[in-house]
């Protein structure tokens, strides 16, 4: 899991907020209210997800260093 969130963390952390932004913009305005708050709250949650994930996964022994670089 080190691995994953090593390359992958910080790009979701950043885009997943993006897309969930994205589908709500594409929910027509016909649709129930519902279906806005749920993709809202989905985007929410797995953003949420990701960033304890990263912060458990954080070494706090080595936080003089950079850890979630990306390249």
């Amino acid at each position: 899991m080190h691995d994953f969130l090593a390359d992958w963390g910080l790009t979701l952390v950043t885009f997943i907020p993006v897309v969930g932004a994205a589908l709500v913009l594409a929910v027509p305005k016909t649709a129930d209210e519902t279906v806005v708050k749920g993709l809202a709250l989905l985007t929410s949650l797995a953003t949420a997800v990701v960033g304890v994930l990263l912060l458990v996964d954080f070494d706090y022994g080595a936080a003089g260093s950079l850890q979630y670089e990306v390249d």
